[in-house]
């Protein structure tokens, strides 16, 4: 074993980061449950929160695939709502998926009535033409919130790991379960998009009052 750990050191150390990454998720999720009333919410997933709650519609955006999410709670106590996804088809003119995307978060809230609108910022990589493609979907969202008087709350990738996992670099994959975990779900929310989208919401709902995300 010494034998093939020095013939490939690259995948000992990539492993070695593999489970500190892992340890350091756990950590989080213990600490979490340490400094936070979880433990009574799992026993009665359902029940309502008492006092004064956030609901948050969480959306990901995309010209194919749009997330959503919708979460509801108060510091740490979440309770979960609904999640999904707006899919265009391909065939279709970007103008019109650009109208689908619009009139259904403009029906998500209006069904579900959030307090606010959390989206993810968005960073231009190396894909500039997806970029400007998913930048488009993501000013119908906006529309369709401030048309409904709704305030709008922007976190980048990063401040969303940190409220869900505690972790800044952690895994698409490591975010899902902490989503999966902190909601009681019975499985990781699929899709992926709306998976995101939920745990947007949940970073909105861990940020608190919603002067916080006008910029006030």
């Amino acid at each position: 074993n010494l034998k093939s750990k020095i013939q490939n050191p690259r995948c000992h150390h990539a492993r070695a980061r593999h489970r500190l990454e892992d340890c350091r998720v756990r950590y989080c999720y213990n600490d979490f449950l340490l400094h936070s009333s979880l433990e009574s919410k799992i026993q009665n997933p359902k029940s309502k929160i008492p006092g004064a709650v956030m609901r948050v519609l969480g959306i990901d955006p995309g010209t194919a695939t749009t997330g959503y999410g919708i979460v509801e709670g108060k510091g740490s106590r979440l309770r979960y709502i609904a999640h999904g996804a707006i899919t265009t088809p391909a065939g279709q003119s970007f103008s019109t998926r650009l109208k689908t995307i619009f009139e259904e978060v403009s029906r998500l809230i209006q069904q579900h009535a959030p307090d606010a609108v959390a989206i993810e910022k968005i960073y231009f990589s190396q894909n500039v033409t997806t970029g400007i493609a998913v930048a488009q979907a993501r000013g119908v969202i906006a529309l369709a919130a401030e048309l409904a008087g709704k305030p709008i709350g922007e976190f980048s990738p990063l401040e969303v790991k940190n409220a869900v996992v505690g972790y800044g670099k952690a895994t698409k994959q490591q975010v899902q379960e902490m989503v999966k975990i902190l909601l009681t779900l019975d499985a990781r929310p699929k899709p992926d998009d709306a998976a995101d989208a939920l745990a947007l919401a949940i970073c909105q709902v861990h940020a608190g009052k919603l002067r916080k995300i006008q910029g006030e």
